[in-house]
């Protein structure tokens, strides 16, 4: 373009390799006589300010023939190209850092970038003007239990044992209305439980606070912080513009980056006797005494087979202390969340019982029922199912079952 054979039938290819540039023009149709530039080199920019590379001109050649050129060298410098702002993301509870944050800035210029494996953003060659940088994040929602839902509401409720720094209240309060209350535990419980998919109506997970921007709190609440960086104007680089992430609803602070969690590694099997048109009833044991926080549970189960149908604290250690349960079953898997509203019970039995009717027969001898997850305040917890005075991690169905109705706690 803007070369002698802008508009002639001619093409061109180049090659670059270990810092080295090939260029080859040839013609397509009737050869073009004349001189002056024939092509022009865009190379871009990706030094910092002030560095410098030499370009140097070795060799060309016309219609195969070497022609007497200029062996030159050009001494690039990159340009002071106006100005920075630069920071990191990382999470409140232990400084991890945090990827994949959408960093918007508006201002006189507008850009979005988002944090790389080190949780860093750089924006660059920004002119001088008036700038805000936000952070956003739409994923990696975990890190929310029935722990979390407990300590909620027993903050909520005044409970000295449960004392929450700035991050933790920002945490809590999941729908936003500046207050800590037992809707905020709630949405937390029913969210883990899979009982909803929201904290509050702008369904936002994620929050972001300036690094330098919470000092004091002990007015909260009503929470009220600055969420962005401003500059008014930009007339210098700005580095270390940190912000702090939260991830709404984690006070406990377990959250990471990464999305999955492994499932519990399969162990030992018991088989109960069930028959089509019956309930089969099964407890899940904590074999180690502790003090109930909150506890979570997921189950897997072959739903042409069992469908489960209830999940209750009646009967175990907890049916007369003040914890609340929620459960939520489909598509062949289930969760049950069990979280403390008050003083907390410490202990081991029973947990939670969980009944399914028996709807199909099986023919296989793989295992129906599997605890793919036990965690008592967020920690893998020792124990299982009970079947005649006998621990498992996985049920199977016996053949030719007769039973009216199975309960192996016998």
């Amino acid at each position: 373009t803007h070369g002698i054979l802008e508009d002639q039938d001619y093409g061109i290819t180049y090659q670059v390799e270990d810092g080295e540039i090939t260029i080859s023009i040839f013609a397509n149709g009737s050869p073009f006589t004349g001189s002056g530039t024939a092509a022009y080199l865009k190379f871009y920019i990706v030094g910092e300010k002030g560095n410098t590379a030499n370009l140097t001109f070795a060799k060309s050649k016309l219609n195969e023939t070497s022609v007497s050129a200029r062996n030159g060298l050009v001494k690039v410098t990159v340009p002071d190209c106006g100005y920075d702002i630069s920071g990191d993301i990382d999470y409140y509870h232990n400084g991890s850092p945090v990827t994949n944050v959408l960093m918007e800035l508006e201002g006189t210029e507008s850009r979005s970038m988002s944090t790389d494996e080190s949780g860093d953003y750089d924006f660059s060659c920004l002119s001088e003007g008036n700038y805000t940088v936000t952070a956003y994040k739409n994923d990696h929602f975990g890190g929310l239990g029935g722990s979390d839902a407990s300590r909620i509401a027993r903050y909520a409720a005044g409970f000295s044992s449960v004392q929450f720094n700035c991050y933790q209240k920002i945490a809590a309060d999941v729908d936003g209305d500046g207050q800590i209350t037992g809707l905020d535990a709630s949405r937390v419980a029913r969210y883990a439980a899979g009982k909803i998919s929201y904290l509050n109506g702008e369904d936002l997970h994620w929050t972001f606070v300036p690094a330098d921007a919470v000092s004091n709190c002990d007015g909260w609440p009503p929470i009220t912080y600055e969420a962005a960086r401003e500059y008014s104007p930009l007339d210098s680089d700005k580095t270390d513009q940190d912000f702090i992430a939260i991830r709404l609803g984690d006070v406990t602070g377990n959250w990471t980056d990464e999305p999955v969690r492994e499932k519990r590694d399969s162990g030992s099997v018991c088989e109960v006797s069930a028959a089509p048109g019956t309930t089969l009833t099964l407890p899940v044991v904590l074999n180690r005494d502790t003090a109930i926080e909150g506890a979570e549970i997921r189950l897997e189960f072959d739903e042409t087979v069992l469908e489960l149908t209830r999940a209750t604290l009646t009967g175990g250690i907890l049916e007369k202390e003040d914890y609340f349960r929620i459960s939520n079953a489909g598509h062949g898997e289930g969760t049950i969340l069990i979280s403390g509203n008050g003083d907390l019970f410490t202990g081991s039995g029973e947990i939670v019982s969980v009944s399914f009717n028996v709807i199909g027969e099986t023919e296989t001898d793989a295992p129906l029922l599997s605890l793919t997850s036990f965690e008592c305040n967020e920690m893998p917890a020792l124990g299982g199912f009970q079947v005649n005075g006998e621990v498992c991690e996985n049920i199977r169905l016996a053949p030719d079952s007769d039973f009216e109705d199975a309960d192996p706690r016998q």
